[in-house]
């Protein structure tokens, strides 16, 4: 005798497991698992898909008919469950400088299981002590498919989009490619949620540098300010929100737009102007580099937030900000480029170290000051800055300590 289960799930043809009236029970429960796993490849989401929910209980109704109700099956099932009820949170980007950072965040809440996006392999040195803890997923975001394979397999239920070119200097001598990785990601992201029937919340990164161009009289900086462009970087950032927008209103996708200014700490990359100076200042230390420290322009004023306070920002964000609209996340206080190198200077063992002005580290245009207002995003979700700068500064002068 044999007994049939026979399941229909939207979108696939009839499938069936056939199980023999003799087979134990262990047999029957790995068939049904198999069956689950085969059609969901991801973590199990019965919550949200009627289908495996039949499976489940087909397969409890198999137990009960045997009277196999025992402890290890009860535990079993309670495992099962939870899995089922866990939060799915990805992450492109997920081995640069915010993105392991958010990602330690993340995995500190209850009941989350986190998957990565990445694109080549040397990127995972910074998530390498929680990679264990991670599903990772290579793709470039700039191929339709990649992204749409990420998407189905993963479903997930919160999205944070950090991934893309993120060097404003780079921009000047990469636009095309600036504009095709920051537009393309975005736009296969938004494609690939929208086809796969699904709404997590999607959170992009922005940047205050779509600002641009700021008046005194403007300062600091509101949402509501004119958006006046000084670099493709920025405008490749413009063209991600404006394309976030126009997803939220046209197809009802659940996407938050954020604005960071400048956001500092250890694994900050090295061509980013506090990094770099805290990377010379440590090779000095090491007697690599000449008491020496070559600089760019000093005069420009930033607003500067600290990297584990930008993760707390992000996960508020997806929690309790409004879809479609901007917020400035910021510490609505400016420091010159010039103090902050004064400020690791002062940090280091070595006396005595010189600053020169390196011309090829100018950019062909500058922002003078950026200084936001965070009162939106604040009112909206209760946060604020709690990191102090010259505690984010010495982190970072220790991190490239500790770097052989």
């Amino acid at each position: 005798m044999k007994e049939m289960i026979v399941i229909t799930k939207v979108g696939l043809e009839k499938s069936k497991i056939e199980i023999t009236g003799d087979a134990g029970w262990k047999t029957k429960i790995v068939l049904a698992t198999v069956w689950c796993t085969i059609f969901f490849p991801g973590e199990i989401t019965p919550k949200k898909d009627i289908t495996l929910i039949m499976a489940l209980l087909c397969a409890k109704l198999i137990i009960q008919e045997k009277k196999l109700m025992s402890k290890n099956l009860y535990h079993s099932s309670k495992v099962w469950w939870r899995l089922s009820n866990l939060l799915k949170v990805l992450i492109t980007g997920i081995a640069g400088f915010v993105g392991s950072h958010l990602a330690e965040y993340c995995l500190s809440k209850p009941n989350v299981k986190l998957y990565g996006i990445f694109l080549h392999k040397e990127e995972i040195k910074n998530i390498k002590h929680i990679k264990e803890k991670i599903t990772l997923l290579k793709c470039d975001l700039t191929k339709k498919r990649q992204v749409r394979r990420a998407i189905l397999t993963v479903r997930p239920d919160k999205v944070f989009h950090l991934a893309g070119q993120s060097h404003v200097f780079f921009s000047w001598s990469s636009p095309e490619k600036t504009l095709l990785n920051n537009i393309t990601s975005d736009l296969n992201l938004f494609e690939a949620v929208k086809n796969a029937k699904i709404s997590p919340v999607i959170v992009l990164a922005g940047s205050s540098e779509e600002y641009g161009l700021t008046l005194k009289n403007e300062l600091p900086i509101k949402e509501n300010n004119p958006l006046r462009p000084l670099s493709p970087y920025a405008v490749s950032k413009i063209a991600q929100e404006k394309l976030g927008f126009q997803y939220h209103k046209s197809y009802g996708l659940k996407i938050v737009l954020t604005r960071f200014f400048n956001t500092e700490g250890p694994r900050r990359g090295e061509h980013f102007a506090t990094s770099s100076f805290a990377r010379q200042i440590a090779n000095i230390e090491k007697r690599k580099q000449k008491p020496v420290i070559f600089a760019g322009n000093l005069e420009a004023k930033r607003d500067f937030t600290d990297v584990r306070d930008v993760a707390k920002a992000y996960w508020l964000a997806s929690k309790k900000c409004e879809f479609g609209e901007p917020y400035n996340v910021c510490s609505c206080k400016a420091r010159s480029i010039k103090s902050v190198l004064d400020l690791l200077v002062s940090k280091s063992s070595v006396k005595n170290i010189k600053i020169q002005q390196d011309p090829t580290r100018m950019r062909p245009s500058d922002i003078p000051v950026i200084v936001g207002d965070n009162t939106k995003f604040k009112k909206q979700t209760g946060w604020a800055p709690e990191i102090p700068f010259e505690k984010t500064m010495e982190d970072l002068l220790n991190y490239w300590r500790e770097i052989k």
